[in-house]
């Protein structure tokens, strides 16, 4: 049934936030015709109940409020270490996708070209012959998952058909390519108990990152005790804002800039000379390569960033009790990204990794990367072009066609494909392409976990479902192990369903007896005092009440981990520094007089789906008055030389063609660029809002991962 978000709103008493209508004009949500009777006569009871925010990498804990047991707002959870009771836009209008009116109901089956609804059991007795008479390297799967729970059984899924074609989309497992890469290990987190400085190369730390909320808090708590941030990136967002000083410099420089600065450290001598000399493998080769080549006078003209920001942050950096120089997925959005990448870690190899800590035992066994890492590595989304031999494409909630500039090659590639089954909940411009839908549950409707070591302590936050789901939709994990049951890909799988193979893998966490769950603010000074004695927190009388207890509180976490600083050995050749023999190894310069494309995300909107929430849509627009057509935003001395005039339309010429958007002067954009932002240009709207800019890029790509870059295309205005 559908029903005004209005009236909804009227009968369950009250003004709720998140369910705010946009001028997308959907003004309808969608119930199933079983909850009408109570919403119209109630009795109109309020309760609570935990769960956890999918929406982002940041797994924060949400109190999610019901009327008559149906979800009505939400609100942050106060005991979670995450993001200890804050919640942001997305999380705030989370709900909605809930009641959304295109969630799909049933499975789909595409006949003569349009989707019919067909029986759970129809859809996957054909996925089960399909992958019966195709397994191995005839079957692909493609899946955007910020659980690492479901990620690994995805990889294990895809390993027992003896498939190694799997990409994994998880902003975690990118972050740490290039570390595993050059030093065979990463991180987990930046030590901010002792972090004086951080020079941040274009993540927006605040908005996208591993966890918004408590980079937000930790930020802040840095610039309250004196310590700084310096970003270089190519448009001032929130997270640039609270740096001091943004330097502006396109992504493709960002190892030009690191090695700069590697320079005058490596010059004033000013180097942990222990540390290189034990941890950082062919240092004298390093050193004499940067010191010819990188000296800030020829930084400055490769890059445009003047040599002496480059001697002051240098400096600064040198200086510093424990200072990181931090990246995340984002700079791997250019050509040369994961040589980006390896420039920084050189840079924090300078400094002993002094800012960045590491946990001395693996505590939470579903936070092991490897395997998604190692696949993510080896197989991408672009292999899909060309590859006769693939019979089957799985897809979970991955919107690749949408994020490619290749998406027509893709496009023509996937239609070749005999079987293409999705698991998404909405139709979208990957899941049109599906011969088969098997929707997934909303997040609000189903089980998982997700683990974190971004805050410096070890945390699993549990999604448990706060309703029953509403439709004819399956959890993806329960399909998988079905399969993995009925078609024998694996002997002896110890679990029926998604909940037993995640009870199975959080055993090790009770039976470790560390830590405690998330019901109570953090622990006393007594109570720290008896854990180093030995004592338990808390205790339980078997598995089954620890994980009763974990759903009831929303999850588990270690308040007192033991750990040290991160302290890698680093192996770094001059190819993977500088890229000579690759093809892109000739270097650009900086180019004052010429005009790029710069493709920026939106706040908390890295994947580009926020069209679907107008709430979102319409904040993010309003400081612009812009919401649903596309703009460009250039400096207003740009326009002057191109005689543009504020809020005017133009058109924007690229060698791929061209689109019209209304020009807004911003003094913070860099004079070289035209910021164009993305999320805009989703088909599955009746009306289509704006244009998708990546449609209009250059088919540049990162040489290592396949990652798309998002500021390497030349743009004339007209």
């Amino acid at each position: 049934m559908h029903i005004s978000r209005r009236n909804f709103v009227k009968l369950l008493g009250g003004s709720l936030a998140g369910f705010a209508v946009g001028g997308l004009g959907e003004a309808l949500i969608k119930i199933p015709n079983a909850v009408v009777p109570i919403l119209y006569k109630g009795p109109r009871i309020e309760t609570w109940k935990i769960t956890t925010c999918a929406k982002c990498p940041g797994h924060c804990g949400l109190r999610v409020r019901m009327i008559d047991d149906l979800p009505v707002q939400v609100f942050g959870n106060p005991l979670s270490p995450i993001n200890a009771g804050g919640i942001c836009p997305m999380g705030l209008t989370s709900i909605q996708n809930l009641y959304h009116p295109d969630r799909l109901t049933s499975p789909m089956r595409k006949v003569n070209g349009k989707f019919q609804k067909v029986s759970y059991h129809e859809a996957y007795g054909i996925l089960s012959k399909a992958l019966q008479d195709n397994s191995g390297e005839k079957t692909a799967f493609v899946a955007q998952a910020e659980s690492d729970f479901m990620g690994r059984l995805i990889h294990d899924f895809t390993q027992s058909l003896k498939s190694e074609k799997v990409a994994i989309d998880r902003f975690g497992s990118k972050t740490v390519l290039p570390y595993r890469s050059a030093a065979d290990d990463y991180p987990d987190f930046i030590d901010f108990s002792r972090c004086d400085l951080i020079i941040n190369f274009g993540s927006q730390l605040t908005e996208i990152s591993e966890s918004p909320l408590f980079f937000s808090r930790a930020v802040n708590d840095l610039r309250s005790k004196r310590g700084s941030i310096v970003t270089f990136s190519p448009k001032l967002t929130p997270s640039a804002f609270k740096s001091k000083p943004w330097i502006p410099v396109l992504p493709e420089f960002y190892e030009d800039v690191a090695l700069g600065l590697a320079c005058v450290i490596l010059n004033d001598g000013t180097y942990d000379k222990g540390f290189v000399q034990k941890n950082f493998n062919d240092f004298g080769s390093f050193r004499q390569l940067i010191l010819e080549d990188y000296s800030p006078a020829d930084v400055e003209k490769k890059t445009g960033v003047p040599s002496k920001d480059i001697i002051a942050t240098a400096r600064e950096f040198a200086s510093a009790t424990s200072p990181v120089a931090y990246f995340d997925e984002s700079i791997l959005q250019s050509s040369n990204g994961t040589r980006n990448a390896y420039a920084v870690l050189a840079l924090n190899a300078l400094r002993g990794f002094s800012g960045y800590g590491k946990l001395q035992t693996r505590e939470i066994p579903g936070d092991d990367k490897t395997k998604s890492d190692a696949a993510s590595a080896s197989w991408n989304t672009s292999r899909l072009i060309g590859d006769a031999d693939l019979k089957v494409l799985l897809i979970y909630r991955s919107n690749f066609i949408f994020n490619s500039p290749n998406s027509e090659d893709l496009r023509k590639a996937i239609s070749n494909i005999p079987l293409v089954v999705s698991f998404s909940p909405f139709i979208d411009e990957t899941t049109e392409l599906a011969n088969l839908i098997i929707p997934d549950h909303d997040d609000f409707e189903k089980f998982d976990a997700m683990s974190s070591t971004v805050t410096g302590a070890p945390v699993v936050s549990v999604q448990r479902p706060v309703v029953k789901p509403f439709y004819a939709t399956t959890h993806t994990g329960d399909v998988l192990i079905s399969l993995m049951h009925d078609l024998n890909l694996s002997k002896d799988l110890p679990y029926g369903n998604y909940v037993d193979y995640l009870r199975a893998n959080l055993k090790p966490v009770y039976k470790h007896g560390k830590g405690m769950l998330m019901a109570q603010k953090k622990p006393t000074g007594l109570e720290k005092s008896l854990h180093e004695a030995g004592w338990q927190l808390t205790s339980y009388s078997d598995f089954d009440e620890f994980w009763d207890q974990m759903l009831k509180y929303g999850g588990w976490w270690d308040p007192f981990p033991k750990v040290e600083q991160f302290s890698p050995t680093l192996s770094l050749s001059a190819s993977q520094l500088t890229g000579k023999g690759s093809a892109s190894s000739e270097k650009k310069t900086h180019d004052a007089d010429s005009l790029t494309l710069n493709i920026f995300s939106k706040n908390l909107d890295y994947k580009g789906n926020m069209l679907r929430n107008a709430a979102l849509t319409e904040q993010f627009g309003v400081e612009r008055d812009v919401y649903y057509d596309t703009w460009i935003e250039i400096n207003p001395n740009t326009a002057k030389k191109l005689s543009v005039g504020d809020r005017t339309k133009v058109r924007v010429q690229t060698r791929r063609g061209s689109f019209v958007a209304t020009a807004i002067h911003n003094p913070t954009v860099v004079p070289s660029n035209i910021d164009v932002p993305f999320g805009l240009g989703h088909k599955f709207t009746e009306k289509k809002y704006g244009i998708n800019p990546i449609d209009y890029a250059d088919y540049v790509f990162d040489e290592a991962t396949g990652t798309p870059s998002l500021s390497e295309t030349s743009v004339k205005i007209e």
